[in-house]
C-alpha cells in the first residue's frame, strides 16, 4: 500500500463533512448496501486524485482498493460517481476552508491528547495514530465477534432444521444438506 500524505486524509474528512451536510445524500441511497467504509474509501480516493499528481508514488488507484478491500471495480466506480454527484462535482477546497477545517481537526486531536493546541507537535500525531490503530483493532475484534455469532446462529439453525426434518420424516437423509457457507 502506498503512503498517502496526511493532507489527503484531512481532505477526505472534509469531503465526508460536506456529504453529511448535503441534502443530495439521496443519491448515495441508490447504491444497495452502501457502507460508511465504502463512502470513506471513495472520498479518500477522490482526495488523492485531486491532490496527487499523476505518476507520483502516493497516487492511489481504484484497483489498489480492490486488492485491499475486495470491492469490485464496477461497484467502486459506481460509488465514486455517486459521491461526485452528491458533492456536485465540487472537489475544490479553498485555502481558508482547509485551514479552518484543519484547525478544527487539530484542536480535536489536541483535546483527545489533553494537550494545548499550540504545543501540539508531530510526535503527538504519532500518539494519536496509536489511538486510531487501537480503535481499529477493537473494531476488528468486535466485527469478528459479530461474524462468529452470525455463523454460530446459522450453524445452530441448520442443525435445528436438520433435527426437525429427521423428526418429521425419519426417512430423509439430512447429512447431505445443500446449505453452503461462503
Amino acid at each position: 500500500m502506498r503512503n498517502l500524505p496526511s493532507c489527503v486524509f484531512v481532505l477526505s474528512l472534509l469531503y465526508m463533512k460536506r456529504l453529511r451536510s448535503l441534502h443530495s445524500l439521496s443519491l448515495l441511497t441508490k447504491i444497495d448496501n452502501l457502507t460508511t467504509k465504502e463512502i470513506y474509501l471513495a472520498v479518500t480516493l477522490l482526495a488523492d486524485k485531486y491532490l496527487i499528481d499523476e505518476g507520483e508514488d502516493e497516487q492511489l488507484f481504484n484497483s489498489d482498493l480492490f486488492e485491499l478491500t475486495g470491492i469490485t471495480n464496477e461497484r467502486f466506480n459506481l460509488i465514486e460517481r455517486q459521491v461526485l454527484l452528491a458533492l456536485n462535482w465540487n472537489l475544490f477546497v479553498s485555502s481558508d476552508e482547509f485551514k479552518q477545517f484543519f484547525s478544527l481537526f487539530k484542536s480535536q486531536i489536541a483535546k483527545r491528547l489533553n494537550k494545548n493546541i499550540d504545543i501540539l507537535k508531530t510526535d503527538d500525531s504519532i500518539k494519536f495514530y496509536s489511538h486510531i490503530i487501537e480503535y481499529f483493532a477493537l473494531t476488528s475484534l468486535f466485527l469478528i465477534g459479530i461474524t462468529l455469532s452470525i455463523l454460530t446462529a446459522i450453524h445452530i439453525g441448520t442443525l435445528t432444521h436438520s433435527t426437525l426434518m429427521k423428526t418429521l420424516n425419519p426417512t430423509i437423509d439430512c447429512s447431505q444438506s445443500s446449505i453452503s457457507y461462503r
